[in-house]
């Protein structure tokens, strides 16, 4: 069931629902993703009786564009979190998150470290990538001019929809045109101070707190969050259980959810968070 609530700062947050029993699962896209790209989980699992919530973060999808750099920071994302949990009134859910909605998860556990019953981290990392972070730093002159700029655009409401990721299965990491579709769909505004975000996030120490189970879901070949990232955060978190996917990128949950979603219900399965249910699809 698609649905909205306004956030703690009145920034509306899009998400869709589907029915079943808890443990509620909680998706987070990337950045310049929306909730679309977990369509095969929430299928998946709504299938075998269990609960959903994928959402849009702001700036995405459906969800407002705000228009402060301000309203950007992590910390906001993890508040419109606890909002939509709070509105469909879930506790003890496990949180999902891809590349940015990894950081955000991470951000998340930070504000609200007893609020989820375990975590699932999914090519991200405890800070922002070299490459993004180097774009920034080196030319930080003209990041401030670019958010003095950014800060003039409007955003019409038309781009508030969401995107069609099927035909971007099999695509690489840096794709243009999936890359200029991400700006499309979630503006330049919402793209760039995204983007801001992932550069400058450093969440290292944060890691050592996390005392929930943690699934760490890996591409073999991911050159964003390569899988050195993934194997200190194994090291760190102290309930952490890495499993590296071969063969694939950063975008796996465009180029193989089936992986992605398999190795989920298998660990929750194993934490005994869930009980066998179906076959698998």
């Amino acid at each position: 069931m698609q649905k909205s609530i306004h956030s703690f700062d009145n920034v509306r947050i899009h998400y869709n629902r589907t029915s079943g029993n808890g443990p509620v699962l909680v998706f987070l896209h990337g950045a310049g993703g929306d909730l679309t790209i977990w369509k095969y989980q929430q299928e998946f699992f709504h299938m075998k009786g269990i609960a959903t919530i994928a959402i849009d973060l702001r700036g995405h999808g459906k969800s407002d564009r705000p228009s402060s750099k301000h309203s950007y920071k992590i910390v906001a994302f993890s508040h419109d979190i606890q909002c939509v949990l709070d509105a469909e009134k879930v506790i003890n859910p496990v949180l999902i998150g891809h590349s940015f909605g990894g950081m955000v998860l991470v951000n998340y556990h930070h504000h609200y470290p007893k609020n989820a019953l375990a975590y699932c981290m999914v090519d991200t990392s405890y800070a922002g990538p070299k490459k993004i972070k180097s774009a920034f730093n080196q030319h930080n002159w003209l990041a401030h001019k670019l958010d003095w700029l950014m800060e003039k655009v409007t955003v019409k409401k038309t781009y508030m929809s969401h995107e069609a990721y099927e035909k971007y299965i099999g695509s690489s990491e840096i794709s243009f045109g999936r890359m200029l579709s991400d700006i499309r769909s979630t503006s330049i505004k919402s793209w760039f101070f995204t983007y801001e975000q992932v550069a400058h996030f450093s969440a290292k120490k944060v890691l050592s707190t996390i005392w929930q189970p943690v699934l760490i879901i890996e591409g073999g070949n991911d050159k964003i969050t390569d899988v050195s990232v993934a194997q200190t955060m194994s090291t760190i978190i102290k309930n952490a259980k890495l499993q590296i996917i071969p063969f694939e990128n950063h975008i796996i949950t465009i180029n193989n959810p089936i992986s992605v979603t398999e190795t989920l219900y298998a660990y929750l399965q194993d934490m005994h968070f869930i009980e066998p249910h179906q076959k698998t699809l």
